[in-house]
């Protein structure tokens, strides 16, 4: 019986350390991903989210209203209820802001749908989180002419005044977004710089919580 009895110890010590392995490497994977996709999430708004919009210089596109910011950090989750099955899930432009966001990535030449103009809005037709103010749709506002360096003429709307004239917006046949979002190009940067370190410390860290059971 004494033997029968310290094999059945031993099966049930066996058991304890290995029968957990299967959920300490899911726990361990699931976090060391959402910290990866959470540390990709961050970049992105940081360095290509969060420009001035006033700014025609920037890098990446400029916070205006938001949507695109928070509907890109509502996306990021971690789905799946085993290791085959885990994976990250990051999506860019995915309810109201999808076509800006599209734009923004490829960009794009656009023409008006209707008449021979699109109306830029200038600095003084905006407020400081770059809404249009009310004065820049008012009915009133008038046709401008100007000439840009080399004599090339520009239209836009506003208002004459004496001491010079108050442009609201600019009037063009065409305007050219370059591509300038940068998000297949950013996550495969953090990617290459990130995904092997996450991998490797998912490892540590299934190691150190297996040498506990033991």
């Amino acid at each position: 019986m004494a033997k029968a009895f310290d094999y059945e110890i031993e099966f049930e010590r066996f058991r304890r350390r290995w029968g957990r392995v299967p959920s300490i490497v899911e726990i361990e994977s699931r976090a060391g991903i959402r910290k990866f996709i959470n540390g990709f999430s961050r970049a992105m708004v940081r360095e290509r989210m969060s420009g001035d919009w006033s700014n025609p210089g920037r890098k990446g596109v400029g916070t205006r209203t938001g949507t695109l910011k928070r509907e890109f950090l509502a996306s990021v989750q971690v789905k799946g209820h085993s290791l085959a099955t885990l994976r990250a899930i990051a999506r860019m432009g995915s309810g109201l802001s999808s076509k800006y966001a599209e734009i923004q990535e490829t960009g794009r030449t656009l023409r008006p749908k209707h008449g021979k103009y699109l109306k830029v809005p200038l600095p003084l037709a905006l407020t400081g989180a770059g809404n249009v103010k009310k004065i820049a749709t008012s009915k009133n506002l008038q046709l401008l002419f100007g000439r840009k360096r080399g004599g090339r003429q520009t239209l836009g709307l506003g208002y004459r005044c004496v001491m010079g004239d108050e442009w609201l917006w600019v009037l063009k046949k065409e305007v050219k977004i370059p591509p300038r979002l940068g998000f297949f190009d950013r996550y495969e940067t953090y990617k290459r710089n990130q995904g092997p370190k996450t991998i490797k410390e998912i490892k540590r860290k299934i190691t150190a919580r297996f040498e506990r059971t033991r």
